[in-house]
């Protein structure tokens, strides 16, 4: 039997009664204990950084002519042959030495404890062809938070101290300790954390996304962080000039201030003629 009566509906159960309200506030108070349970422990942003001094540019997988220059969009640097953004745009990534920003954001009452920061599901390949945008200008870089070995025999990331000078030669990180050893990053609510990360490849081309884990509401738990456009992070290791189908030769290295994509093998013509006489040269 079910009665209506202001108020709400009543219906009738073995003798028992239980209002509709009850019921409705019932599940809200489930869906939102399902919704704590489930939801991220923190919000997470990640940004393409400007490469640091070191880094040597980006490969792409398409070929490119002169004639597909001639729009190019430039960086942010117009002494950079192609940002960091737009080469992501286009399929391509890092070459040797990536770079990301990574913002967290602490959203429980109670403080989170990041335990561990590690790469993982890491898959490599041979390095990528296709074009290659060398950098000649170096630019300013950022000072590092962690840095990986992503093709390496350890690929933890190793805390780069917040000291160390920032210089024209990538960092040694093989004496440096890793995160998980005696290192936290605590996150009350609404409290921010920004991370440096720089992770090189010196062989192969790897994808992988990057585990944090850490303490919340009692428990250890484990979250996959990753750019949203791609799904992973990716860095390639370079080849020869000679061995990539096409080299887009930045515009301060020819005589006529204009970029020309050529050969691979051109291209390392042209760099050793540049390099031996400190001169800009005929890149056509």
């Amino acid at each position: 039997m079910t009665m209506f009566v202001a108020g709400g509906v009543v219906a009738v159960f073995g003798g028992g009664f239980l209002t509709f309200s009850d019921q409705f506030i019932a599940g809200a108070i489930s869906d939102a204990a399902d919704q704590a349970l489930n939801d991220p422990i923190f919000p997470y942003t990640v940004k393409l950084m400007h490469p640091p001094p070191y880094q040597t540019g980006h490969v792409l997988p398409d070929t490119f002519t002169d004639a597909d220059l001639e729009d190019f969009t430039w960086g942010e640097d117009y002494s950079d042959p192609a940002s960091a953004n737009w080469a992501a745009d286009e399929g391509g990534t890092f070459a040797n030495w990536g770079q990301w920003e990574i913002a967290l954001e602490g959203k429980r009452d109670d403080m989170v404890t990041i335990t561990d920061i590690y790469p993982t599901q890491i898959e490599c390949s041979e390095p990528l062809n296709g074009t290659y945008f060398p950098h000649t200008v170096q630019g300013t870089g950022e000072k590092l938070g962690l840095g990986a070995e992503i093709d390496g025999d350890d690929t933890r990331f190793k805390q780069i101290p917040a000291d160390a000078p920032l210089g024209f030669e990538p960092p040694d990180l093989s004496g440096l300790p890793p995160f998980s050893e005696g290192s936290t990053i605590t996150l009350d609510q609404g409290e921010q954390q920004i991370l440096t990360v720089t992770v090189n490849a010196a062989e192969q081309y790897c994808e992988w996304v990057i585990a944090i884990e850490y303490l919340a509401d009692g428990e250890r738990r484990t979250d996959q962080i990753a750019p949203e456009d791609t799904g992973f992070f990716s860095v390639t290791a370079t080849r020869e000039l000679s061995e990539y189908e096409t080299v887009v030769v930045p515009w301060t290295v020819c005589d006529d201030i204009q970029a020309h994509a050529v050969t691979g093998q051109r291209a390392q013509e042209i760099f050793d003629e540049f390099n031996s006489e400190y001169r800009m040269v005929d890149c056509t």
